[in-house]
């Protein structure tokens, strides 16, 4: 699940960058909370390398942030939420709103697919993603993703 991945200080609900790479740095040091053994500097490059390839804006409003990099922790994630939105390279050219993002070891990539079909089912749903933009904190979207995760994933005996 993906609440047991994502720690309550791992999530941001006012993100402050107002381009692409201010928020990769803000959502790097969120997600590298209490890693001291992990190089920011190295993450943040190949995530900024990853998106000159092609954008992670991969739904509207959303972007998926990510890094396969030897720099990584293991298996690390954040949240971010910006109220005002960034281009972020959107296909639509719509500005993106929720991030979530990945950093994770080359050993950990099936882990990292399983962790992909999972949010690719929960950030699809366009109510899901208006009640985090509107969540104004973060117990609120714990909750939120918690609910989810529920929905979709509790199989009803």
């Amino acid at each position: 699940m993906i609440q047991d991945l994502l720690s309550a200080d791992r999530i941001q609900v006012d993100l402050q960058a107002a381009d692409r790479d201010g928020v990769v740095a803000e959502l790097v040091q969120t997600l590298l909370q209490g890693s001291e053994e992990a190089d920011a500097g190295e993450i943040m490059k190949a995530m900024i390398h990853r998106e000159d390839k092609g954008s992670t804006a991969i739904l509207p409003r959303f972007a998926l942030p990510h890094a396969r990099t030897s720099a990584s922790p293991g298996f690390v994630v954040s949240l971010g939420i910006s109220r005002d939105g960034v281009d972020f390279g959107a296909p639509d050219g719509s500005k993106t709103h929720v991030f979530f993002c990945i950093s994770h070891h080359p050993e950990n990539h099936g882990r990292y697919l399983d962790l992909l079909s999972r949010i690719s089912l929960l950030f699809s749903e366009p109510s899901f993603l208006e009640g985090l933009m509107e969540a104004v904190s973060v117990e609120e979207v714990c909750s939120l993703i918690q609910r989810r995760e529920e929905d979709l994933f509790t199989v009803n005996s």
